[in-house]
């Protein structure tokens, strides 16, 4: 399931071509990000799930994120 979200801080940058971003967070923008979606086909839509997913699986997965870990690790102490 794609997920509408803002551009928080805290977020890398490489989640966003991975969701629906709000791009002016108001009243506003999260309507012409819902007609944005709307004007796409249900199977663009599925797209931009399934590529999340992906990104998810391929990325961020325990092995990926203990890697980062680790690798931290050894260069910082």
């Amino acid at each position: 399931t794609p997920v509408i979200m803002t551009k928080l801080k805290g977020i890398p940058e490489e989640y966003f071509s991975h969701a629906f971003t709000i791009e002016k967070e108001n009243v506003e923008g999260v309507a012409e990000l819902i007609k944005k979606i709307d004007s796409l086909s249900p199977e663009e839509i599925k797209k931009v799930g399934e590529d999340a997913k992906k990104f998810v699986i391929e990325n961020k997965n325990k092995k990926v994120q203990a890697e980062k870990l680790f690798a931290f690790i050894e260069d910082n102490f």
